[in-house]
């Protein structure tokens, strides 16, 4: 009988490769967007989670950071508006190639993916809703500060044009546009 040996050699390496560091802000925790930065996963986007304080409560706000400056002068700012009545996340559908994109949570709406919340009561897009998204205008515009005192401009490093902001919003968040125009329009000017 022939016997046959099958050897397989296997080795384990250990320590060619060096895990690297992707824990940014030292939480303990590595985030989707954290390994992004350190060229770990592909993700669509670059962001900057901030919270906003507010009269409501804080405001779970996400700055999606533009990929390229494509104007000398700096980015302009699109404010994403998340559509239908259901209460969303911090993700948008809008491309932040050359623009700052921010995102946010109405008040009393948490992001299952995250943990993330809003601070206050959800109310299908009425006036909370309204004021929240009346507060991240103002942010972008750089009268508010996030809850380190800081300004639109002091967070993100591109320049960016806080007196150059549109909204982008689907379905039932067009309904908000306009709402928050005629309810705060004179604040907005």
């Amino acid at each position: 009988m022939k016997k046959v040996i099958i050897l397989f050699l296997i080795i384990l390496v250990t320590g060619c490769m060096v895990e690297p560091d992707c824990d940014i802000n030292r939480d303990g925790v590595t985030t989707d967007n954290e390994l992004a930065v350190c060229g770990e996963v592909e993700q669509y986007g670059i962001y900057t989670d901030i919270t906003l304080p507010t009269e409501q409560g804080d405001l779970a706000v996400r700055l999606w950071l533009p990929e390229e400056q494509r104007y000398d002068q700096g980015a302009t700012i699109a404010i994403y508006v998340a559509g239908g009545y259901e209460e969303k996340d911090l993700k948008n559908d809008a491309p932040a190639q050359d623009m700052l994109v921010i995102s946010f949570l109405f008040p009393g709406v948490k992001e299952l993916s995250t943990g993330r919340e809003s601070d206050g009561t959800y109310d299908y897009r009425g006036i909370n809703s309204i004021t929240a998204l009346r507060d991240v205008t103002l942010y972008a515009a750089g009268e508010l500060e996030d809850k380190n005192g800081l300004t639109i401009t002091e967070v993100v490093e591109t320049e960016i044009l806080t007196d150059n902001i549109g909204m982008i919003s689907e379905s039932n968040g067009g309904n908000l546009l306009v709402a928050v125009a005629a309810v705060y329009g004179d604040e907005l000017k």
